[in-house]
């Protein structure tokens, strides 16, 4: 799949130096980037819980309790969480 975007000149002048397969590995350093941070918006705002919001950004559950942490969101746990997420 191809697809066209402008980008500024600042940043046109600094990607056209870099090598193709470097900079499709950057776009999916971002979109990984998007997606957690999309999940985490979600579930900050209580409408999934942290297990759901790290399959949605493709994390492994720990990775995403990480991450949540790492800016200053402490995910909470019950034992009615913990039952519903085992299934």
């Amino acid at each position: 799949m191809s697809m066209t975007v402008e980008v500024s000149d600042e940043i046109l002048k600094t990607i056209s130096t870099i090598n193709e397969d470097v900079l499709q590995g950057l776009i999916e350093i971002g979109a990984k980037c998007m997606r957690t941070e999309q999940a985490l918006a979600i579930f900050k705002e209580g409408k999934i819980s942290i297990w759901r919001a790290s399959r949605i950004a493709g994390l492994p559950l720990r990775d995403m309790i990480a991450y949540a942490s790492a800016r200053g969101f402490e995910p909470s746990y019950d034992d009615e969480m913990v039952a519903e997420e085992l299934g």
